[in-house]
């Protein structure tokens, strides 16, 4: 990962445009691309794929996780 910005600031950044409603969140990679000059496409869909993944561990109603 770069050295001009962390996961963190990534994360907060992905929170804020979510939270703006600017674009349905699967489209945040081009968002993150322009944001944080010189991360790579990769670098940034991992960031993104963690980011999303939060929201899946913390959510006890989430479907198909009924035992």
């Amino acid at each position: 990962m770069s050295d001009s910005f962390s996961k963190e600031e990534v994360f907060i950044f992905l929170d804020d445009l979510r939270e703006s409603g600017e674009t349905n969140m699967y489209g945040a990679l081009p968002y993150i691309l322009d944001n944080f000059p010189g991360i790579k496409r990769e670098q940034a869909r991992k960031l993104l794929v963690d980011w999303m993944e939060q929201f899946g561990d913390s959510d006890p109603n989430k479907p198909g996780e009924e035992e």
